[in-house]
């Protein structure tokens, strides 16, 4: 039930970085994924679509080389899924990696450029063509 400020900066305390540093890169990020007005708010008040957007913005104040994501689009609105997409592509120009788990086929080809596709071991890893990837889709989702 912390501030969303405390919950983005709560990462970079732990790694002992000062109370003004975390703030700034909390702020900064919650900025960049269109919460900087609810810096104050309480986590538990948001929305889901702003909740994973604060998930985000606690990574992006990191600033990692590589995001680690598990359905990042799922049970967001539309807002929160431009504004992720979005940031993804910024994080892509500069060279940083994400890894996502992601189920939905008709949004595939618009947020990745790679795909590794399991299902009972790896079916398929490589560029995300899609002529190449569609048969091992259709496999994926035919067990």
């Amino acid at each position: 039930n912390d501030s969303v400020i405390d919950n983005v900066s709560l990462p970079l305390k732990i790694q002992g970085k000062p109370k003004q540093i975390r703030n700034k890169s909390a702020l900064e990020a919650l900025k960049r994924v269109g919460l900087g007005d609810k810096a104050k708010s309480k986590a538990n008040d948001l929305s889901g679509g702003q909740k994973q957007r604060v998930f985000l913005a606690r990574a992006l104040a990191q600033n990692p080389n590589l995001y680690l994501f598990d359905e990042p689009f799922t049970g967001v609105d539309i807002k929160s899924e431009e504004i992720i997409s979005t940031i993804f592509k910024e994080l892509i120009k500069k060279n940083k990696t994400i890894i996502a788990v992601h189920h939905d086929l008709t949004t595939l080809y618009e947020y990745f450029n790679y795909v590794v596709i399991i299902n009972k071991g790896i079916l398929y890893q490589g560029p995300l063509e899609r002529e190449i990837v569609t048969p091992f889709i259709t496999k994926a989702f035919s067990y």
